[in-house]
């Protein structure tokens, strides 16, 4: 071991790490390096996912931890279009009861919730993956891009717990 200067425990310095074109040898990194490239990986991702897309943060009722908001929006990503869809379905219907007074047939109260509770059984995402009252679900392709943004966010945040032990910008007791 290399402790003091030259000779002092041996007579081999310290290894250096070449930088530059030297660097780019094949091999892995070292588990320090590579954590860090990782992390940094993972940052740029939610920095690239993140640009120009607006995220609506919500207190959540049950307290996740960072793996488990992962997979949390992972499964929501895979369910996002049928998600947006049962949503439109939804409001076309609320659109008809609305509208119900202008048309010759109105329908009965038994009826509409008839429909509505086909339409959430049709599509379970709804109640796996509700959306606050009143929020305005966009294009599969906003809502997507809002999901992808949380996901890297939690992707990161975990990376960087497990390295440092915190979530940047947060206080965990």
């Amino acid at each position: 071991m290399y402790v003091g200067r030259l000779g002092s425990l041996g007579d081999v310095p310290p290894p250096v790490r070449p930088s530059g074109p030297e660097r780019l040898r094949p091999g892995p990194l070292p588990y320090r390096e590579s954590m860090e490239a990782l992390e940094r990986g993972a940052y740029d991702r939610y920095t690239r996912d993140c640009h120009n897309v607006d995220v609506l943060e919500t207190l959540e009722r049950q307290r996740l931890s960072p793996a488990e908001r992962v997979r949390f929006l992972e499964r929501k990503l895979a369910a996002v279009p049928r998600l947006v869809q049962g949503h439109r379905q939804l409001t076309q219907l609320r659109d008809l009861v609305r509208r119900q007074g202008r048309i010759n047939r109105p329908l009965r109260p038994d009826q509409i919730e008839a429909a509505r509770r086909g339409i959430l059984t049709a599509f379970p995402e709804i109640a796996e993956f509700p959306f606050p009252p009143g929020y305005a679900v966009g294009s599969e392709a906003d809502e997507r891009a809002r999901v992808q943004c949380q996901l890297s966010r939690a992707r990161w945040e975990l990376m960087s717990l497990s390295r440092h032990g915190t979530i940047p910008g947060r206080r965990l007791p």
